[in-house]
């Protein structure tokens, strides 16, 4: 019989019966069955989109036609994402069973959609909002748009790589403490590499002031097994964001909303903001996926987390043993890492971009490639085909074990700084020129560079350049990182601002 995780991590009292009708229950997938039926009766579309339920897509463009038949808009019987009232309402009301939150909704603009929909509603409660140094661009864009005061927390680090692993306790106090008139707190848990730290323990700091507790949890939505760290419902966050699509069966930009016990909001007006700040013809293709991750997740036995992380921790000890790949650590202090995340450390600062190189020569892909490491991203099951190409081709892509060679000192470096404004009064109407990155510290940045993945910028529009700014960037770059904001900076400089008159500290 299938156990449900949600079972595991809330109703482990649960008497038989209970569990049959809650398996019964999450088995359903009430979108893809109402798209089903639609489909069976052979509909003449006279309405968008354009395809037809995919009948134009020329000859050769089989699967875009088959997926056409699935690409809907807001008909009898398909429901209203903005106005929940048929298939659509019970799906949803399914994604909150599952995560025992008070409300989820379905997102289709991804993660990103889900931070400025938080970010609108810390506008409506104050000006201030406290966030992780290792935030995402969304977090910052949303900070910009709805005229928000932001102030980084610092995070503590892996010394070897500098790869971020989240806000400790006595930070997050002293923040607190300092910045009372906050009205939100944003963390980022997991981490892009899959750290998380004790994040209930922070969740109770920030409500015992009366602050808003807000969760970037873009790649921990499958956190529902006691083997993984909790999720953000679980420890007791107000407003949590999940993108589905990277680690569940579901279309890219899938993700979901989830509205805590305690949160300040009717769900009316979470809604409302929902449609402001999404696409009013949302894809009925990725919220069909949504319906059908949540059922997989829902309906896994809980003995194939446990497997699936027992097999991956043998595939690492593997590696290790066999080749020169050295994956960090599971444990660091108070940091887990989540194990279906491998990020693959060397000790030489070039090596990284050769072990990308490897992978893609023989059409495999990293998640990422930092300057010193590759992520790689594993299967939440049926990952033997992943499991078997490391272990065919690990000495090929990492090189053979030096037997010689000291391990690296992995362990956490506390935070050093403490926090930093990133919301500074800057104009489009100030005059910008581009001064050469190795001249450019204490100029103010006019543009945003950000590494993508993980989409955490470097240096944003209003940033005091230093020359660990440039120190990075330039490292990174040599690295063969990729930059979303693309490589401009680096030939034709970076673009700052003109100094005013009288401004002595440019």
């Amino acid at each position: 019989m299938i156990q449900l995780l949600h079972e595991v991590r809330y109703n482990e009292g649960q008497n038989p019966s209970d569990r049959e009708e809650s398996e019964l229950k999450h088995n359903r997938r009430p979108l893809i069955e109402a798209l089903q039926q639609h489909n069976q009766s052979s509909p003449t579309s006279f309405h968008v989109p354009g395809h037809k339920n995919g009948r134009l897509f020329q000859r050769g463009l089989e699967t875009l036609r088959s997926a056409g038949e699935w690409d809907q808009t807001e008909i009898r019987g398909l429901d209203d994402l903005y106005d929940p009232r048929g298939p659509l309402k019970e799906a949803q009301e399914l994604l909150s069973d599952l995560y025992g939150s008070r409300e989820s909704i379905f997102l289709t603009g991804g993660s990103t959609a889900g931070n400025l929909i938080m970010l609108y509603l810390a506008s409506l409660e104050g000006k201030k909002v406290l966030i992780q140094r290792n935030s995402h661009q969304s977090i910052l864009h949303g900070l910009e748009l709805f005229g928000l005061t932001g102030v980084y927390v610092e995070v503590d680090k892996e010394q070897v790589t500098g790869v971020p692993l989240g806000v400790s306790k006595e930070t997050l106090t002293t923040a607190l403490e300092d910045h009372p008139d906050t009205v939100m707190v944003i963390f980022t848990h997991p981490t892009y590499e899959g750290y998380a730290g004790p994040l209930k323990t922070l969740m109770d700091l920030v409500r015992a002031r009366g602050m808003i507790s807000a969760v970037d949890e873009a790649h921990g939505a499958h956190f529902m097994s006691p083997a993984l760290p909790d999720h953000a419902i679980s420890a007791g966050a107000d407003i949590v964001v999940q993108s589905a699509h990277k680690m569940l069966p579901a279309l890219t930009m899938g993700a979901w909303l989830h509205l805590g016990k305690t949160a300040p909001w009717h769900s009316e007006k979470v809604r409302r903001v929902s449609q402001m700040l999404q696409s009013s013809s949302p894809s009925y293709l990725i919220m069909a996926s949504l319906d059908a991750a949540r059922s997989t997740l829902a309906c896994l036995d809980k003995h194939v987390i446990t497997d699936q992380i027992s097999e991956y921790q043998k595939l690492v000890r593997q590696l290790t043993e066999e080749s020169a790949a050295t994956v960090m650590p599971e444990n660091l202090g108070e940091y887990r890492r989540d194990p279906y995340k491998l990020p693959i450390v060397s000790s030489e600062e070039m090596k990284a971009a050769v072990w990308k190189a490897q992978l893609e020569k023989r059409f495999a892909y990293p998640e990422l490639q930092g300057a010193r490491h590759v992520l790689l991203t594993m299967p939440l099951f049926e990952g033997n085909r992943e499991t078997v190409f490391l272990q065919s081709h690990a000495v090929d892509i990492f090189g053979k074990m030096n037997e010689t060679a000291d391990p690296l000192p992995f362990r956490v470096s506390p935070t050093e700084e403490q926090w930093t404004w990133v919301s500074e009064e800057t104009s489009f109407l100030h005059t910008t020129f581009r001064v050469a990155m190795e001249k450019a510290a204490g100029m103010t940045s006019a543009e945003t560079i950000t590494p993508y993945p993980p989409g955490i910028p470097v240096v944003r529009t209003g940033t005091r350049i230093t020359q660990t700014h440039i120190e990075n960037l330039l490292a990174a770059h040599r690295s063969g990182v990729a930059f979303q904001t693309g490589d401009r900076w680096i030939h034709e400089g970076v673009l700052v601002y003109r100094p005013t008159e009288g401004d002595d500290d440019q």
